[in-house]
């Protein structure tokens, strides 16, 4: 089965650190070709911005800017642009703010390909929402989209898995809204207990979304030497 056909339209949403961009890009372009995706990306100056977590793991607590992506795109924004008031935030939610910063990526990413489809008078079907830092797989190159039936998830890390998600444009364009909206009220403990993936597993079930999970992807990490 083909990843795409002639009567849908993608888009492809790139949100966040470039990261291994340079080292990833190949198989991006091998998975969404240019001539058959539309592409957005929405990144940040700061290349790596590792999770405290990662940072300790990977021993490595430095960071390069950038200006510019390498890369075929229908629009590009490179800018440290994303704002709050963790005052603002429910008490239970201020100690999360990668999420936050994450999701409100996602949303600006959208905001460049809502823009493109009124310039151009066009609607897409289906949305990617993926990373600068994964290599995809060959399973992931079987995915037909017209059978998409809610989202498809990648199998790798914890349930549910928020390197990619892939679905129909709504549920795409009001995941960042309904989880953004948690941080000030919240709704379930999930979005507290767990989070950044408990803030898509409240989504998922507030939306009574089916969900297919597939092996997509995995993330390839900086290599220092």
């Amino acid at each position: 089965m083909s990843l795409i056909t002639k009567q849908n339209r993608v888009a492809v949403l790139v949100c966040g650190h470039t990261r291994t961009w340079n080292e990833c890009k190949e198989s991006f372009f091998s998975m969404f070709p240019h001539d058959k995706f539309d592409i957005f990306m929405e990144a940040y100056e700061d290349q790596y911005g590792y999770h405290p977590y990662i940072q300790s793991k990977l021993n490595y607590f430095s960071d390069n800017k950038i200006t510019s992506i390498n890369g075929y795109y229908k629009s590009c924004r490179v800018e440290n642009n994303v704002l709050f008031d963790c005052s603002t935030f429910d008490p239970r939610m201020r100690d999360f703010t990668h999420g936050y910063c994450q999701y409100s990526k996602l949303q600006k990413c959208l905001e460049l390909m809502i823009r493109y489809e009124y310039d151009h008078n066009i609607k897409y079907d289906y949305v990617v929402k993926t990373r600068f830092d994964l290599v995809y797989t060959d399973e992931a190159k079987t995915i037909d989209f017209a059978s998409i039936d809610g989202l498809i998830l990648d199998s790798n890390n914890t349930f549910p898995n928020d390197h990619i998600i892939i679905g129909d444009r709504e549920s795409i364009i009001d995941l960042p809204q309904f989880v953004l909206s948690e941080y000030t009220t919240p709704t379930n403990s999930l979005s507290w207990t767990n989070p950044p993936h408990g803030l898509l597993e409240n989504y998922i079930k507030t939306k009574n979304l089916k969900t297919q999970v597939l092996n997509i992807s995995s993330i390839k990490r900086m290599n220092k030497n």
